[in-house]
């Protein structure tokens, strides 16, 4: 052992689970002081939520004195993720350790969530200088406290900081929301409840000069307006957005959002009858490469299609309800020269499908001359209709290519229920890749 240089064994360290790691450190100094170096640990994550491991890290104690998770925290200097849903008592050890991680999940159970220890958790990370992801999950009767938000705000070198699983709301949101000392942030996930307001606003104020992906989620238990004007400029304003995803199209001044040049992917759900904003923002954006939309073919299904024209898409995903229709999406496909991949999901959320004579009408119409530059088209289709029915047609087989143009992913057919995951895809042109058996 003494021959092997340190790079040796550190690169062996890095592959021992942890509780050899415990019990390697105390054979010699030498190796004891290898067992704390950074390298051993920074790709490691610790669980701190009672729930069994899952593939994380829950440590048993290799000594009495040795208990579990919370030793861990005073021997590792550095963890990739960790993961906390404890109880309070437990979070005040996380306020003094000297473990800096890079991805923080801060989750409530109900009966243990304190909103201040976990900001001084927060701020505490942040003071180690190793923090860029933060991501919540709460209930759905969370309540986020102010000064949770505030130390969200103001963490230095954040890069990503979402939001999931329920609708937090805020208590008191009537003060100011401090602003980050200087942008970083690249990544922004979060639902729109009442009280958050103010948050919203800071953070994309704030790191107006960073922020690349964009997701707001309108809450859906209890509210179901978002009135505030101010995060369309917000959103318009953010030089380097290149993603942005909506689940509430009929957001304040949407359309202005077209005026951010770098946007180069838009994801919207639930465009319904009663939204129209959307559509004119399909109208001005015509830098967009990466379209994926929710339909409802009994609304605005047909108008956002003609709203899509551009010379630049080049991806296109449409998940519909009610009656898909062929004919307004062959209309569209010839206004989308560029258009290369066209998704279909049809039926994966609503109780209609798309029926065998709109789809063999959708594949017969699909050509060269309507779709130059189409070379993959991939359906998605719910339970019913089985697709085998129709896709192997001899109508269907020869429309516009030959039969070994279809690559098809499918368990195989015994029965109706297994071939409700039916996926085919349809390659145009020159063959990208081997077809699959099964």
């Amino acid at each position: 052992m003494d021959l092997l240089p340190d790079d040796v064994i550190l690169e062996v360290l890095q592959y021992l689970d942890v509780r050899d790691l415990l019990a390697f450190r105390r054979v010699c100094k030498r190796l004891g002081a290898l067992v704390l170096a950074g390298r051993v640990w920074r790709h490691r994550e610790l669980r701190l939520d009672g729930r069994p491991p899952n593939g994380s890290l829950r440590v048993p104690p290799a000594s009495p004195r040795e208990r579990g998770p919370l030793h861990l925290l005073r021997v590792a200097p550095c963890l990739d993720h960790l993961h906390i849903c404890a109880a309070a008592g437990t979070l005040r050890a996380l306020t003094t350790t000297k473990c800096a991680v890079a991805s923080l999940t801060l989750e409530n159970n109900h009966l243990s969530f304190n909103a201040q220890v976990y900001a001084e958790v927060v701020g505490h990370q942040g003071a180690l200088g190793r923090l860029r992801r933060v991501h919540l999950i709460f209930s759905r009767s969370a309540d986020v406290c102010g000064v949770l938000l505030d130390a969200l705000t103001t963490l230095p070198r954040l890069e990503s900081l979402t939001c999931s699983m329920g609708c937090p709301s805020t208590r008191a949101s009537t003060a100011l929301v401090p602003r980050p000392s200087a942008p970083s942030l690249r990544k922004f996930s979060w639902p729109l409840t009442r009280g958050t307001e103010p948050f919203v606003q800071a953070v994309l104020a704030g790191h107006s000069a960073t922020l690349e992906d964009v997701e707001l989620r309108l809450s859906y238990s209890g509210w179901t307006s978002w009135t505030d004007d101010t995060v369309a400029p917000l959103l318009a304003a953010l030089p380097k957005l290149h993603s942005l995803r909506l689940n509430y199209p009929n957001l304040p001044g949407l359309p202005a959002v077209a005026a951010c040049r770098a946007l180069r992917k838009l994801c919207v759900d639930s465009i319904m009858d009663k939204y129209s904003t959307v559509v004119e923002l399909l109208r001005r954006a015509k830098q967009l490469r990466d379209v994926r939309l929710q339909l409802d073919w009994s609304g605005l299904g047909c108008e956002v299609l003609e709203a899509l024209a551009s010379p630049a898409l080049e991806r296109l995903e449409l998940q519909s309800g009610g009656n898909t229709e062929a004919p307004p999406l062959l209309r569209a496909l010839t206004t989308l020269p560029a258009l290369r991949h066209l998704v279909l999901r049809i039926g994966d959320y609503f109780t209609s499908s798309l029926t065998a004579a709109a789809a063999r009408d959708l594949l017969q119409g699909i050509t060269p001359a309507t779709a130059p530059a189409l070379r993959t088209l991939e359906l998605k289709m719910g339970r019913e209709p089985c697709p085998h029915a129709w896709v192997h047609e001899d109508a269907v087989r020869r429309s516009a290519f030959s039969s070994n143009s279809w690559y098809s992913r499918a368990p195989k057919c015994g029965a109706i229920v297994r071939c409700a995951a039916w996926t085919a895809t349809k390659i145009f042109g020159k063959q990208l890749s081997a077809p699959t058996t099964f």
